[in-house]
């Protein structure tokens, strides 16, 4: 049986005075959405499915709307503590309602969630799409959705919340001969709007999943599917946490050295000389053996990380694997890593290497 997720939808006043969304009842343009982001899922091969908690209207006004938006998508602690001021500052120059009042709506949002025992919650109101937060704490897994509640964003913005990011997205093609096509987290990010190509597809990133033929995802660079089926383990449990208390993530005192890739890839060096990657909700360190002290970090995708230790020894990494590749003709510098996994260092004397990811040396 699929992972189930609990969603509450609670809405303002837009159902009432907007017409794009009075044109068909709410409960028929939910319903429709959890059903099409169920197909999402089983397209792309994914173990998890919506359930809708309910679908609730709060009365308030246009401008509380607005500003329960705003506060959700922008602010980047618990809701919960916001004092007074907060609430203030986040309007952005809006029509500003009474900032308790806000804080009373806040907090109905919280006691709704709890009586519909829901893992997630959207607010469909007067602003954009939106998550509060990639790789949610329970009781931060908030979304925004405008006045269109489709099945696109609601993957769209649940992805964020458990963690993906839009490079997880593909854009396709990667080479001229394949069809033109997005996958569900792809967003242009020039305009923020979707992907400018003339198919965005209901799947999420797989290099196992082929769309007319096509694989949708690239392993190592595109995946969205491989960090969904983490987040599954936990997020439909989300409806059982929502008093746990806000322990701060792991963080690395003096950070040495960091590096991104594409696919939310992002390793680090501390101060110590230990490597961190970043996993779902938190760093999780990766040392070398034998207490080897890392000085640099390169990641050109998931699978092709490395990093040079403090005595210029090139290192692979992956998860908590590592492996000391020798360099016979000279000490490492510096590295850069391609997408392809080639590594580029700098050896003694300034010479410039190239170095196989399988363990070519070559001048």
């Amino acid at each position: 049986m699929p992972n189930q997720i609990r969603v509450l939808v609670v809405h303002g006043p837009i159902t009432t005075y907007d017409p794009a969304v009075r044109s068909r009842p709410a409960l028929d343009q939910v319903n429709d959405a959890i059903r099409g982001a169920n197909q999402i899922y089983r397209n792309s091969g994914i173990d998890q499915e919506l359930v809708l908690a309910g679908l609730v209207g709060e009365p308030m006004t246009r401008e509380e709307d607005a500003a329960i938006g705003g506060t959700l998508a922008n602010y980047p602690g618990s809701f919960a503590t916001l004092t007074r001021d907060q609430v203030s500052q986040l309007q952005h120059g809006r029509t500003q309602p009474d900032p308790e009042r806000v804080r009373f709506l806040l907090a109905r949002l919280h006691a709704i969630r709890k009586q519909y025992s829901a893992d997630c919650v959207f607010f469909w109101g007067d602003v954009g799409g939106g998550a509060r937060d990639f790789n949610a704490h329970p009781r931060d897994a908030y979304a925004t959705i405008g006045r269109y509640f489709d099945a696109i964003t609601v993957a769209h913005e649940l992805g964020h919340l458990q963690g993906l990011f839009h490079e997880d997205g593909a854009t396709i093609p990667y080479n001229r001969s394949q069809p033109r096509f997005a996958t569900i987290m792809s967003v242009n990010e020039a305009n923020g709007g979707p992907d400018p190509r003339p198919e965005q597809i209901p799947y999420f990133s797989n290099p196992n999943v082929r769309y007319n033929g096509t694989p949708t995802g690239i392993e190592g660079i595109w995946n969205e599917v491989d960090k969904l089926r983490w987040s599954g383990l936990s997020f439909p449990n989300f409806r059982n946490r929502l008093d746990e208390p806000f322990v701060p993530r792991v963080q690395m005192q003096s950070a040495a050295d960091v590096s991104f890739a594409p696919g939310g890839v992002i390793w680090a060096v501390d101060a110590a000389g230990c490597p961190w990657e970043w996993v779902g909700l938190d760093w999780v360190a990766r040392p070398l053996p034998n207490g080897t002290q890392a000085k640099q970090v390169s990641a050109g995708s998931r699978t092709n990380v490395w990093c040079l230790d403090t005595n210029g020894k090139l290192w692979k990494l992956h998860g908590g694997n590592s492996w000391n590749m020798p360099l016979p003709r000279a000490w490492g510098s510096h590295l850069a890593t391609g997408h392809d996994g080639t590594v580029y260092h700098v050896g003694t004397g300034n010479t410039l290497w190239s170095f196989d990811q399988n363990g070519g040396n070559v001048q």
